[in-house]
């Protein structure tokens, strides 16, 4: 009686496979450029996204934030014109142009008052910001890290800019 049931089972199986082979194959057909670029980058193995090598495969052990405040301690993200990231890369560059290491908190108090100068005169008007009763602009830097499994933040007032 085993038998039988276990027969029943096999040929139910069959059929259900017989059913998904032939939906595949529908599928197959149906998109064969798509499916031959499949095969022909997992049968290389070095295309993206198969490659064995991930492009986010190490993440630093820092990250950079940074803010503005006026001479008062206000935020000045509302009037900053350009995204977070967007100055977060500008101050990278900048850093790079000049030959500055950058990152993991190596620069030296005089390289970011430097860098720090540089990208505030290339974000803010000068003008614009005397306009507004402001006579004075600090940048921010927020260096957070890992250390000991516990994520550390340090916040250093890297260059103040008097608005002339």
């Amino acid at each position: 009686m085993e038998a039988a049931y276990y027969g029943e089972v096999v040929s139910e199986m069959g059929l259900i496979m017989k059913g998904v082979i032939k939906k595949c194959s529908a599928v197959i057909k149906k998109y064969p450029i798509y499916f031959g670029v499949l095969f022909l980058t997992l049968l290389i193995r070095e295309f993206y996204p198969f490659s064995r090598y991930p492009m986010y495969d190490n993440f630093p052990n820092w990250s950079y934030t940074f803010y503005f405040e006026d001479e008062a301690g206000n935020n000045l993200k509302k009037i900053l014109p350009i995204s977070h990231g967007a100055f977060s890369h500008l101050y990278f560059t900048e850093c790079h142009n000049k030959c500055v290491p950058c990152g993991y908190g190596q620069e030296t108090s005089a390289e970011l008052e430097l860098i720090g100068e540089k990208t505030t005169k290339q974000v803010f008007d000068l003008a614009t910001l005397k306009e507004k009763g402001i006579s004075e602009i600090s940048l921010f830097r927020i260096h957070n890290y890992m250390k000991k499994g516990r994520i550390i933040s340090d916040t250093a007032k890297i260059a103040t800019t008097h608005v002339e």
